[in-house]
């Protein structure tokens, strides 16, 4: 009887193991490049791009300020500059001088009812992350965006919304307003247009 009980905990400890695993590995990836910024007295997230020190955010989150400093996965503080700040999707790119950063690759298919993982830094303490699924593709003013079936956290917003694989097909945009909150996000083949619109190329 005692093997036999063994044997069923070891067996309901991989199942449980095979099923967290897709979650762990991407909130892994999304932990080593989500940062926290500070711009004036506002507060965001935002996710890296590039091993250089592209980073990435809502425009809102930066926009006008005399000071950006953004806060590495390393806890290390350093200042940023404003490349790109798009007034119409909101969509911003900083620079910031640093090397031998984990950047995230950019995704631009999806599919309605797949798994994603949300990551952000509310109330400027450590990285969290939510899980969902893409509930369905929205056009509002001419723009696409997704929603989630989960909202975002204050502080949550400008960080990355990531596949199982840990590529990222969207940025964290807003709530909805409505009784049933959804997560609205920016999809990633937005991100490429306007980076592409100012030069840029990831």
């Amino acid at each position: 009887m005692k093997n036999f009980l063994l044997v069923c905990a070891f067996f309901l400890s991989s199942f449980q193991s095979l099923i967290a695993s897709p979650f762990i590995e991407a909130a892994q990836v999304a932990l080593a490049s989500t940062v926290l910024i500070h711009a004036d007295s506002r507060q965001g997230s935002g996710f890296i791009l590039q091993e250089n020190g592209a980073v990435m955010t809502l425009y809102h989150n930066v926009k006008e300020t005399k000071s950006i400093q953004v806060r590495l996965p390393s806890g290390e503080w350093t200042p940023a500059k404003l490349s790109i700040g798009d007034l119409e999707t909101d969509v911003a790119l900083l620079t910031i001088d640093a090397q031998g950063l984990e950047g995230l690759q950019l995704e631009t298919s999806f599919q309605i009812g797949e798994w994603v993982l949300s990551a952000g830094i509310p109330f400027q303490t450590e990285v969290t992350v939510k899980k969902g699924i893409v509930a369905c593709l929205e056009k509002k003013m001419e723009k696409d965006y997704l929603l989630v079936d989960f909202p975002f956290n204050p502080g949550d917003f400008g960080g990355p919304l990531l596949n199982l694989e840990g590529k990222v097909i969207g940025m964290q945009f807003a709530n909805t307003t409505t009784h049933d909150v959804f997560g609205v996000i920016i999809p990633s083949q937005t991100l490429l247009e306007v980076a592409l619109k100012w030069g840029v190329f990831l």
